[in-house]
């Protein structure tokens, strides 16, 4: 690791001996399962986590008490052997997905994120972990379910401004309102972005052809982009009651970015785009006493690009302009129906299905001279389906022992394939009235690529150098997963899984033999398997410190006989630690937390990823009766959470290297009326073209 990396390690590593040091005027404080030292206070602890069935249940309240958390991302981020990567969740190194009050959230990462930060922090009532979700939730895998108290009758609602200064500065506003009477409830938020992103990149390649030519390529590049971003949704829904509701909600969200990327060094460029996004989407769904419940969704999405580009490479020159286009078409249906037959059986089946219209677009023209062809201009206009059938039972063989399984039956089609899959799934839970908690689950499910990997389009990056090439024959992975989960003291948590992928694909790079040019193409490989292991573990001293450490080892394998000319099969042993700490000044009302990752070396296909870390830090300072919140934080204190991927593999060579900016922001937030956010689906754009 560099220096700013190893200094990073060395503050780690002195935040984690911090944890056992003397405090409180040199008293020695420790956890209160170690009860047998001399001279030693022991406080015990109310537990943070009930079990129920396949759940666990934890108590946000507790979990984020003196804290200075102020949201439900940031609140969640604390449930143990959960990590933020670059603001994707993941459940003990797994993707996970979101659901609110047990509505699932197919939505992609940056739409996540800004729904969980809108959501109050005390407004969660619990929050329902699952590392192996049953068929009836309709998504397979792991689960994190919020659950939200109910509202009262009032207006409530919750302004937020923010102001962040990474390399340029960004500015937020939202507004969030909700109004409930009786049985009626509606709710309205708005949330306005403006600002700049900037970035910085620096890539270094050896390149030989096979007519014997070498080429080395050293380029760096800045972007530079404007941006601005408006979204609301609106919701209204009609409770009879608790198993008996109507719930109709439109969201829209409406993108406009310019940006100009600079090209310096053998290949000397300047490239400017621009895109603006508009999506609609519109949801209805019922619910019966009876267990049945209905639900459909339409979406419309729009994103129409443009990009101007003049570039002088070693051997060919570019000018052109490029016009493309994405529009989406989706709708889904839904259907569940749950039966109680006895108090230790219960029978629930459904179905759901997803038909998607792709009609994209892109389009090329000179502006100048060229010493190359284009790609062939093309229009794509497709269908594709996806029917999921299920049925699942819950058995309690004993008040300890109970038993889950489900099948479904999943059915894909577009232009390129037509298939069924069958995924079952088991969950067998041991929770007996002691210390312990035992849960061994299996599941396995499909991962479908994005709508534009699967078209026959080329987009041009790094002057022209580097080619992003769609793959028309990408077929879904299927993924296949074991997991053994032990919680002790309702506080320590060990996760023990193994995890294979059939048909797994990413988009990896290629230098082509015969041109000077790098064609990054998702394809699939042979498999992915991963066995590893998580262990998250609180640690509470006094009354004005508290931490959790996490740390998670796993072993990786990836194999593909068919990447071109040159197949791999490789593997590595890697680690991620993590350590949380929260100092509390005044408590209730002044806070300071500091916060640190560290990655070693790990793979990905033929890259070599190079270790990573970062270290964050905020002050909370809550006042008016906690209606209003001030925070001030620094992210990624030592600029050192940048992985820069490095290819060395065979006639391969490739080095990339990303800036990573400090970040620094402050964030004042109010509530009026005793405000509480009601539960409400978001838009499913994760397979979108971004």
């Amino acid at each position: 690791m560099n220096m700013r990396k190893s200094s990073t390690f060395f503050i780690m590593l002195l935040l984690a001996l911090s944890a056992h040091a003397q405090i409180d005027n040199g008293s020695l404080m420790v956890d209160s399962i170690i009860r047998t030292l001399p001279e030693v206070m022991v406080k015990g602890q109310r537990p943070i986590v009930k079990t129920d069935g396949t759940k666990l249940i934890y108590n946000i309240s507790k979990l984020i008490e003196n804290k200075g958390i102020d949201n439900a991302y940031d609140a969640i981020r604390l449930l143990p052997a959960v990590n933020d990567h670059n603001g994707v969740l993941s459940l003990s190194g797994k993707s996970v997905t979101v659901m609110l009050n047990g509505k699932k959230l197919t939505i992609d990462a940056d739409q996540l994120n800004t729904l969980l930060k809108s959501i109050p922090a005390d407004q969660i009532k619990s929050t329902e972990v699952i590392y192996t979700a049953p068929a009836k939730y309709l998504v397979r895998g792991a689960v994190i379910n919020i659950l939200l108290n109910h509202a009262h009758n009032n207006i409530q609602g919750n302004i937020i401004t923010s102001y962040n200064q990474s390399h340029y500065a960004k500015f937020n506003d939202q507004i969030v309102l909700n109004y409930n009477k009786g049985k009626f409830s509606a709710n309205l938020i708005y949330k306005f972005d403006k600002g700049k992103r900037f970035s910085k990149e620096r890539e270094e390649a050896i390149h030989q052809l096979s007519d014997g030519n070498i080429y080395n390529i050293n380029t760096k590049s800045s972007l530079l982009s404007k941006y601005t971003e408006n979204s609301i949704r609106f919701g209204i829904d009609y409770n009879w009651s608790d198993y008996h509701y109507l719930s109709f909600a439109y969201n829209g969200s409406f993108k406009r970015l310019n940006g100009e990327n600079n090209i310096s060094g053998n290949i000397e460029s300047k490239i400017f785009n621009k895109t603006e996004s508009t999506l609609h989407n519109f949801s209805l769904s019922y619910a019966l006493p009876c267990g049945l419940s209905l639900a459909t969704e339409y979406t419309y999405y729009n994103l129409p690009s443009s990009q101007l580009l003049n570039s002088t490479l070693p051997n060919r020159i570019l000018n052109f302009s490029s016009e493309e286009r994405q529009k989406i078409n989706r709708v889904e249906f839904d259907v569940v129906k749950n039966n109680q037959l006895s108090e230790a059986l219960s029978l629930n089946f459904g179905a759901y299905y997803t038909l998607s219209r792709d009609h994209s677009n892109q389009y090329y023209s000179s502006t100048g001279n060229n010493t190359e062809n284009f790609p062939v201009n093309d229009s794509f206009l497709a269908n594709e389906d996806i029917v999921n059938i299920f049925v699942g039972t819950d058995y309690n063989i004993s008040k300890m022992f109970t038993i889950n399984l489900s099948l479904a039956a999943e059915y894909y089609h577009n232009p390129s394939w037509n298939k069924w899959c069958m995924y079952p799934s088991v969950i067998m839970t041991y929770a007996p009235k002691s210390p312990h908690f035992v849960q061994l689950g299996f599941s396995s499910q499909s991962v479908f690529p994005n709508y534009w990997e699967v078209k026959n389009f080329t987009d041009y990056t790094n002057g022209g150098y580097d080619l992003i090439v769609g793959n028309p024959a990408l077929k879904p992975s299927r993924e296949y997963n074991i997991n053994l989960l032990y919680l002790f003291r309702k506080k320590y948590n060990l996760n023990v899984w193994y995890n294979y992928v059939d048909d797994y694909f990413k988009q990896i790079p290629y230098q082509m033999p015969d041109e000077l040019k790098v064609i990054y193409k998702s394809l699939n490989f042979n498999y992915q398997q991963q066995l590893g292991f998580q262990l998250s573990a609180p640690l509470n001293i006094g009354t004005k410190y508290s931490s959790n450490f996490d740390i998670m080892i796993a072993w990786q394998k990836e194999k593909c006989t068919q990447f071109y000319d040159i197949p791999f099969n490789r593997n590595k042993l890697w680690a991620r630690f993590n350590l949380r700490n929260t100092f509390i000044v005044i408590p209730n009302k002044l806070f300071v937390n500091l916060n640190g990752v560290i990655r070693t070396k790990a793979i990905q296909a033929i890259y070599d990823l190079p270790a990573s870390g970062s270290v964050d830090a905020n002050v909370v300072y809550q006042f008016w009766q906690k209606k209003c919140m001030l925070k001030i934080y620094c992210n990624d204190i030592f600029e050192t959470s940048s992985i820069n991927p490095e290819i060395h593999y065979r006639n391969q060579k490739l080095k990339m290297d990303f800036t990573a900016f400090r970040n620094w922001g402050i964030t004042f937030s109010y509530k009026f009326g005793s405000f509480t956010h009601k539960d409400y689906d978001e838009v499913d754009t994760s397979r979108f073209k971004k």
